[in-house]
């Protein structure tokens, strides 16, 4: 009998480490990914409001209304 819970035990831990170790990889990809979106979405509103130049001046009311647009979107 003690012969199948030792088996029961090593199965259920190689099930967890490899639950754990997807668990590990899904945040590892969704943190890639977004730290990917926030990248592009800074060279759209640099490519954009800045038209590649140092500083825009108009471009904190483009950057509020856009905020503000997001905000309500995904809110």
């Amino acid at each position: 009998m003690r012969n199948i819970s030792q088996k029961t035990n090593s199965l259920f831990d190689r099930v967890v480490t490899i639950l754990e170790e997807a668990r590990s990889n899904v945040v590892r990809s969704v943190n890639s990914n977004i730290v990917m979106a926030y990248w592009l979405i800074g060279r759209e509103i640099v490519q954009e409001v800045q038209k590649g130049e140092e500083r825009a001046e108009y471009g904190k009311q483009v950057l509020k209304e856009l905020s503000d647009k997001l905000q309500h979107l995904y809110s």
